[in-house]
């Protein structure tokens, strides 16, 4: 869902037809939108959170998948669409050891919608704070505005433009 919605629940992957393979399934939940990838592009709001929850997933089902009968040295990531470019970026990134492959269909790190234009997150993230009524003018005072909404706030502020 070009970083904005979408899921990894058993109605879209479920097992069914992996049912009679030796593999195990394990799929991921992610934020997304401006909760996922607001950013003013600087050390107060970097971004890029749904990335680092994908990271952190992807950790603990190194960690863990013995538990389930799975083999950590053969985590092989799945994903379609924007899921593809997280794909791409997870096997070149900090996680690289941990990943023996990857499958990304249809889409790549290198599509247009993968990564903005220099500043566009910024703009955009801009535009949601004071949106969500958040005026202020310095990282700091921005963040600490946005952090006491609540995230429906959030949600709704950015209902008036595409995140990424």
């Amino acid at each position: 869902g070009g970083w904005n919605f979408g899921s990894g629940n058993e109605e879209y992957f479920g097992p069914g037809a992996l049912m009679d393979e030796d593999i195990v399934l394990a799929t991921i939940n992610y934020r997304v939108g401006p909760l996922g990838f607001a950013s003013l592009e600087d050390a107060i709001i970097p971004g890029n959170y749904g990335l680092k929850d994908q990271a952190e997933a992807i950790k603990w089902i190194s960690r863990n998948i013995h538990k389930f009968g799975g083999d950590p040295q053969m985590i092989t990531l799945f994903g379609h669409s924007v899921g593809a470019a997280s794909v791409l970026y997870h096997m070149k990134g900090k996680l690289a050891g941990l990943i023996r492959g990857g499958i990304a269909q249809s889409g790549s790190s290198l599509s247009p919608w993968a990564k903005g234009p220099p500043g566009a997150v910024r703009r955009m993230t801009l535009r949601l704070a004071e949106n969500a009524g958040c005026k202020q003018k310095t990282s700091r005072e921005i963040a600490d505005c946005l952090g006491t909404l609540p995230p429906e706030i959030l949600v709704e502020a950015s209902k008036r433009f595409t995140l990424i």
